[in-house]
């Protein structure tokens, strides 16, 4: 059975106040990932959480494999560790028409994968 984790979130006011937040997981929260997945996977779901302060960012295995000094393949596997163990998932979309948009969204977290899946279901 694994822990519910709650994102924490803090706000630095002497910095740009609308761009920049901090996560980061509690003690207890970070062992449950670690049980849940390994400890690099736990490393990379923390990296990915600091790229959420970061506007128009894409996450990609390139980018976290150069961040770590790994091979694009290890980075991959724990992105993939991550993803069957719920802790992350990338949801794309496409816009209808020709000028429709293209994108994707970055779950990162039990609850918002879950928070997310049950408002897609609704429509």
């Amino acid at each position: 059975m694994s822990l519910n984790i709650q994102l924490t979130f803090t706000r630095h006011k002497t910095l740009n106040k609308a761009k920049y937040i901090k996560c980061y997981l509690k003690p207890e929260q970070r062992r449950a990932l670690i049980r849940d997945t390994s400890d690099q996977a736990s490393m990379l779901y923390e990296y990915y959480l600091n790229m959420v302060s970061i506007e128009d960012n894409v996450i990609s295995d390139e980018k976290s494999a150069a961040y770590f000094g790994w091979t694009v393949d290890k980075a991959k596997r724990h992105r993939i560790t991550l993803e069957n163990a719920g802790y992350f998932e990338v949801d794309r979309f496409r816009g209808v028409g020709r000028n429709g948009s293209v994108g994707c969204v970055y779950l990162i977290g039990k609850e918002a994968i879950a928070d997310h899946s049950s408002k897609t279901k609704k429509i």
